[in-house]
Parts: C-alpha cells; structure tokens; sequence
C-alpha cells in the first residue's frame, strides 16, 4: 500500500485543491500549510484518503484547518463518503468501503486470520513484534503461523519485515477494522491485550 510523507500528501492537497501554494509571510497560509500537513498525517498519506479528503473539500469550499476539524470529531463518515468530485476512478468505492470486500473474503478463508487482524488493530501500526500476536492466539509452530499470516498479506492488510519479526499495518486499515467490532468487541480485545502484556 503506497504511502506519500505528510509534505506530498500536503502538496497534493494544495494542488489538488486548485489552491496556490502557500506564500511565506502570510500567517493565514501558514495556518492553512500546518493543517495540510496534519491532515495528510491523520490520513497517513494514503493517497485515495488524500483525493476522497480533497474532493469533499473542494465541494464544500472549505478550509483544510476545517476539514481536519470535521476528521478529528467524524471520521467514520468522512471515510465512507465518496465526493463527487474525486479523482481515482480506478477506487470508485470510498475509503471504508475499499478494505470491506478483503475482510469479508479473510472471514470465510480463515477465521483467526481476521482475529489476527482485529489484535494488531489494538497494537501500534508500524511496529507490531510477530511474538506478541502468536502468543496472544496460541500459535507456536511456524507453519500454521505463515498459514495463518498468508490471507492478510495477499490482500495487503498487513505488511511483514521478515528480517526483524515485525508486522506493521496502514493506520487506517486499523481504524477500519476497529470499526468492524461492537464497543464490546472492541472492550474485550483491549482487556485481553492488556491481560496479555501483563502476563
């Protein structure tokens, strides 16, 4: 899954837009230059949130200090709209709704390969151990643990650096797959990684 640095998500944004670039001196573009770049970090620079981010603000002639303030308090809603006006017809669905279609095929391939999702869901983004998950589902011989890996890093949920043991995932593919879960499910997955790092 490709990522752009908060500087490219932030030019995009700007260009995108049809807004000039910033000129120094202005405290106004200031202030509007640190919102791109925040909103380009909230949205992890995925380039298909960036365009779907930029398409609602263009629609509504809205500030970028705006809509990271309507991001911060609704970003449920915000990802599953697809504006009008966005430009990746090759991704007609909108952010929420793009990884909906992989997690539905994981559940009937393998079960615990979506509980190993809804874990690292809980866990932080770029630096997920391969110990702490195969622990915590009980997965102790190598091959069932490639097994159980193998659905989620054909659809690219996950990402695997085999030289350091570590799994990483997109931040907003966590907060989609949280958004999977009841506030119960989601209670309990807490509870039982809290249990585990305890233990």
């Amino acid at each position: 899954m490709r990522h752009w640095t908060a500087q490219e998500g932030a030019a995009f944004l700007w260009k995108r837009c049809g807004r000039a670039a910033p000129q120094a001196g202005s405290s106004c573009d200031q202030a509007e230059q640190q919102a791109a770049l925040q909103l380009a970090q909230a949205l992890d620079g995925l380039p298909l949130a960036l365009d779907q981010a930029a398409a609602y603000i263009d629609e509504n002639s809205c500030t970028f200090a705006d809509y990271l303030l309507l991001y911060q308090q609704h970003a449920k809603t915000l990802l599953a709209q697809r504006g009008q006006t966005a430009f990746d017809a090759d991704h007609p669905l909108p952010v929420a709704a793009t990884w909906q279609p992989s997690l539905e095929k994981i559940a009937a391939q393998s079960p615990a390969s979506l509980d190993l999702l809804f874990l690292c869901a809980f866990l932080d983004a770029e630096q997920i151990p391969e110990s702490l998950p195969r622990r915590a589902l009980a997965v102790t011989d190598d091959l069932a643990w490639n097994a159980l890996l193998k659905p989620v890093l054909r659809y690219s949920l996950l990402r695997r650096q085999a030289q350091d043991k570590r799994l990483s995932l997109h931040r907003l593919v966590q907060q989609v797959v949280r958004w999977e879960l009841t506030d119960t499910a989601q209670r309990d997955w807490a509870i039982d990684l809290l249990y585990l790092k305890i233990n």
